[in-house]
Protein backbone atom coordinates (compact mmCIF):
# COMPACT_ATOMS: atom_id res chain seq x y z
CA UNK A 1 0.00 0.00 0.00
CA UNK A 2 1.20 3.49 -0.87
CA UNK A 3 0.00 6.73 0.77
CA UNK A 4 0.77 10.15 -0.73
CA UNK A 5 0.17 13.14 1.53
CA UNK A 6 -0.97 16.19 -0.43
CA UNK A 7 -0.60 19.79 0.74
CA UNK A 8 1.97 22.44 1.59
CA UNK A 9 3.75 19.86 3.75
CA UNK A 10 2.85 16.94 1.53
CA UNK A 11 5.16 14.50 -0.20
CA UNK A 12 3.61 14.96 -3.65
CA UNK A 13 6.31 15.49 -6.32
CA UNK A 14 5.28 19.10 -7.05
CA UNK A 15 5.42 21.96 -4.57
CA UNK A 16 2.18 23.62 -3.47
CA UNK A 17 2.29 27.22 -2.20
CA UNK A 18 -1.32 28.33 -2.85
CA UNK A 19 -2.90 30.17 0.07
CA UNK A 20 -6.10 28.12 -0.02
CA UNK A 21 -4.31 24.79 0.42
CA UNK A 22 -3.81 23.39 3.91
CA UNK A 23 -0.48 22.02 5.11
CA UNK A 24 -1.96 18.51 5.24
CA UNK A 25 -4.88 18.95 2.86
CA UNK A 26 -5.66 15.46 1.53
CA UNK A 27 -4.14 12.09 0.77
CA UNK A 28 -4.27 9.50 -1.97
CA UNK A 29 -4.04 5.86 -1.01
CA UNK A 30 -3.13 3.19 -3.57
CA UNK A 31 -3.90 -0.16 -1.98
CA UNK A 32 -2.35 -3.53 -2.71
CA UNK A 33 -5.12 -4.29 -5.25
CA UNK A 34 -4.33 -1.15 -7.24
CA UNK A 35 -7.40 0.81 -6.09
CA UNK A 36 -7.00 4.58 -5.77
CA UNK A 37 -8.70 6.32 -2.83
CA UNK A 38 -8.86 10.08 -2.29
CA UNK A 39 -9.45 11.35 1.25
CA UNK A 40 -9.80 14.89 2.54
CA UNK A 41 -7.92 15.43 5.82
CA UNK A 42 -10.19 18.06 7.32
CA UNK A 43 -8.88 20.85 5.08
CA UNK A 44 -10.19 24.41 5.45
CA UNK A 45 -11.32 24.80 1.82
CA UNK A 46 -12.25 21.24 0.94
CA UNK A 47 -11.16 18.70 -1.64
CA UNK A 48 -13.06 18.43 -4.93
CA UNK A 49 -13.10 16.26 -8.01
CA UNK A 50 -14.29 17.26 -11.48
CA UNK A 51 -17.34 15.35 -12.68
CA UNK A 52 -17.03 13.77 -16.11
CA UNK A 53 -20.63 14.55 -17.08
CA UNK A 54 -20.45 18.35 -17.13
CA UNK A 55 -17.17 19.40 -15.52
CA UNK A 56 -18.71 20.71 -12.29
CA UNK A 57 -16.82 20.18 -9.04
CA UNK A 58 -17.98 17.73 -6.39
CA UNK A 59 -16.72 18.06 -2.82
CA UNK A 60 -15.56 14.74 -1.40
CA UNK A 61 -14.65 13.31 1.96
CA UNK A 62 -13.38 9.90 0.93
CA UNK A 63 -14.03 8.13 -2.35
CA UNK A 64 -12.54 5.82 -4.96
CA UNK A 65 -10.98 7.59 -7.91
CA UNK A 66 -8.99 6.73 -11.04
CA UNK A 67 -5.49 7.89 -12.02
CA UNK A 68 -7.09 10.35 -14.46
CA UNK A 69 -9.44 11.91 -11.88
CA UNK A 70 -9.00 15.68 -11.84
CA UNK A 71 -8.59 16.91 -8.26
CA UNK A 72 -8.97 20.46 -6.93
CA UNK A 73 -7.68 21.48 -3.53
CA UNK A 74 -10.20 24.21 -2.83
CA UNK A 75 -13.26 25.09 -4.97
CA UNK A 76 -11.21 26.77 -7.74
CA UNK A 77 -7.66 27.56 -8.82
CA UNK A 78 -7.59 31.19 -7.70
CA UNK A 79 -6.16 30.24 -4.28
CA UNK A 80 -6.02 26.48 -4.62
CA UNK A 81 -4.27 23.87 -6.73
CA UNK A 82 -5.51 21.32 -9.26
CA UNK A 83 -3.96 18.24 -10.86
CA UNK A 84 -4.69 14.78 -12.23
CA UNK A 85 -4.40 12.04 -9.61
CA UNK A 86 -1.72 10.18 -11.58
CA UNK A 87 0.58 13.19 -11.21
CA UNK A 88 1.25 12.40 -7.55
CA UNK A 89 3.46 9.58 -8.91
CA UNK A 90 4.86 11.53 -11.85
CA UNK A 91 8.44 12.76 -11.72
CA UNK A 92 8.88 14.28 -15.19
CA UNK A 93 6.82 17.43 -15.76
CA UNK A 94 8.04 18.05 -19.27
CA UNK A 95 5.45 15.74 -20.86
CA UNK A 96 1.67 15.54 -20.47
CA UNK A 97 0.77 13.24 -23.35
CA UNK A 98 -1.98 11.29 -21.57
CA UNK A 99 -3.52 14.44 -20.12
CA UNK A 100 -3.58 16.24 -23.47
CA UNK A 101 -5.00 13.15 -25.19
CA UNK A 102 -7.82 13.21 -22.64
CA UNK A 103 -8.41 16.94 -23.16
CA UNK A 104 -8.40 16.49 -26.93
CA UNK A 105 -11.05 13.78 -26.59
CA UNK A 106 -13.23 16.14 -24.50
CA UNK A 107 -12.66 18.97 -26.99
CA UNK A 108 -13.78 16.77 -29.88
CA UNK A 109 -16.85 15.68 -27.91
CA UNK A 110 -17.89 19.30 -27.35
CA UNK A 111 -17.12 20.19 -30.97
CA UNK A 112 -19.53 17.42 -32.02
CA UNK A 113 -22.20 18.72 -29.62
CA UNK A 114 -21.79 22.23 -30.98
CA UNK A 115 -22.00 21.02 -34.57
CA UNK A 116 -25.24 19.20 -33.76
CA UNK A 117 -26.73 22.40 -32.28
CA UNK A 118 -25.62 24.42 -35.31
CA UNK A 119 -27.36 21.95 -37.64
CA UNK A 120 -30.59 22.30 -35.63
CA UNK A 121 -30.37 26.09 -35.73
CA UNK A 122 -29.91 25.99 -39.50
CA UNK A 123 -32.77 23.52 -39.95
CA UNK A 124 -35.21 25.57 -37.86
CA UNK A 125 -34.16 28.76 -39.62
CA UNK A 126 -35.43 27.37 -42.93
CA UNK A 127 -38.45 25.55 -41.50
CA UNK A 128 -40.86 28.53 -41.40
CA UNK A 129 -40.37 29.74 -45.00
CA UNK A 130 -40.44 26.15 -46.25
CA UNK A 131 -43.74 25.38 -44.51
CA UNK A 132 -45.26 28.69 -45.62
CA UNK A 133 -44.27 27.95 -49.21
CA UNK A 134 -45.85 24.50 -48.88
CA UNK A 135 -49.08 26.05 -47.57
CA UNK A 136 -49.27 28.43 -50.51
CA UNK A 137 -48.31 25.76 -53.03
CA UNK A 138 -50.93 23.28 -51.81
CA UNK A 139 -53.80 25.54 -50.76
CA UNK A 140 -54.39 27.49 -53.95
CA UNK A 141 -54.61 24.50 -56.34
CA UNK A 142 -56.94 22.63 -53.96
CA UNK A 143 -59.22 25.64 -53.53
CA UNK A 144 -59.97 25.58 -57.24
CA UNK A 145 -61.35 22.02 -57.04
CA UNK A 146 -65.16 21.63 -56.61
CA UNK A 147 -64.68 19.18 -53.73
CA UNK A 148 -62.93 21.87 -51.68
CA UNK A 149 -65.47 24.64 -51.98
CA UNK A 150 -67.29 26.33 -49.11
CA UNK A 151 -66.80 24.76 -45.66
CA UNK A 152 -64.26 22.22 -46.91
CA UNK A 153 -62.10 24.99 -48.32
CA UNK A 154 -62.28 26.92 -45.04
CA UNK A 155 -61.31 23.83 -43.00
CA UNK A 156 -58.36 23.20 -45.31
CA UNK A 157 -57.21 26.79 -44.98
CA UNK A 158 -57.45 26.67 -41.18
CA UNK A 159 -55.49 23.41 -41.10
CA UNK A 160 -52.74 24.79 -43.29
CA UNK A 161 -52.56 28.03 -41.33
CA UNK A 162 -52.30 26.04 -38.11
CA UNK A 163 -49.35 24.14 -39.51
CA UNK A 164 -47.72 27.39 -40.55
CA UNK A 165 -48.13 28.85 -37.05
CA UNK A 166 -46.63 25.73 -35.44
CA UNK A 167 -43.67 25.88 -37.83
CA UNK A 168 -43.17 29.55 -36.93
CA UNK A 169 -43.14 28.79 -33.20
CA UNK A 170 -40.60 25.94 -33.28
CA UNK A 171 -37.54 28.19 -33.88
CA UNK A 172 -38.70 30.40 -31.00
CA UNK A 173 -39.07 27.44 -28.64
CA UNK A 174 -35.63 26.02 -29.49
CA UNK A 175 -32.99 28.13 -27.73
CA UNK A 176 -29.99 27.42 -29.95
CA UNK A 177 -27.98 30.28 -28.51
CA UNK A 178 -28.60 29.01 -24.98
CA UNK A 179 -27.49 25.52 -25.99
CA UNK A 180 -24.28 26.89 -27.48
CA UNK A 181 -23.51 28.89 -24.33
CA UNK A 182 -24.09 25.82 -22.16
CA UNK A 183 -21.72 23.76 -24.30
CA UNK A 184 -19.01 26.44 -24.11
CA UNK A 185 -19.44 26.78 -20.35
CA UNK A 186 -19.08 23.03 -19.83
CA UNK A 187 -16.11 22.80 -22.18
CA UNK A 188 -14.36 25.64 -20.31
CA UNK A 189 -14.48 23.64 -17.07
CA UNK A 190 -12.21 21.00 -18.60
CA UNK A 191 -9.67 23.39 -20.11
CA UNK A 192 -7.15 23.58 -17.27
CA UNK A 193 -3.48 23.31 -18.17
CA UNK A 194 -2.42 19.79 -17.10
CA UNK A 195 0.71 21.18 -15.44
CA UNK A 196 -0.10 21.30 -11.67
CA UNK A 197 2.22 24.30 -11.33
CA UNK A 198 0.28 26.32 -13.93
CA UNK A 199 -3.20 27.86 -13.49
CA UNK A 200 -3.77 28.81 -17.15
CA UNK A 201 -7.06 28.09 -18.93
CA UNK A 202 -6.41 26.52 -22.32
CA UNK A 203 -8.19 27.24 -25.58
CA UNK A 204 -9.28 24.39 -27.86
CA UNK A 205 -6.43 25.39 -30.20
CA UNK A 206 -3.91 24.99 -27.33
CA UNK A 207 -5.24 21.51 -26.63
CA UNK A 208 -4.94 20.52 -30.29
CA UNK A 209 -1.34 21.81 -30.26
CA UNK A 210 -0.55 19.87 -27.05
CA UNK A 211 1.05 22.97 -25.49
CA UNK A 212 0.19 25.60 -22.91
CA UNK A 213 1.05 29.16 -24.07
CA UNK A 214 1.77 30.24 -20.47
CA UNK A 215 4.08 27.58 -19.00
CA UNK A 216 5.27 26.50 -22.47
CA UNK A 217 5.06 22.84 -21.49
CA UNK A 218 5.59 20.31 -22.82
CA UNK A 219 8.94 21.45 -24.21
Amino acid sequence: MLTILIGKEGNQPFQIKARGVSRRHAQIIIDDSGNWILEDLGSSNGTYIRKEKDGTLLRVGRMNITPMTFICLGPDNSQGCSFYAKQVLQQNYNRFDEEYSYLLKKTNEYDAKQEKVDKKIKMFRWMTPAVNALVVGVTFPLQSLPAFSGANSMNLLNLMRGGSVVASLIPLLYDGGGSRRKIEKERDRFMHCPNPLCDHKLRPADVKNYKCPKCRLPN
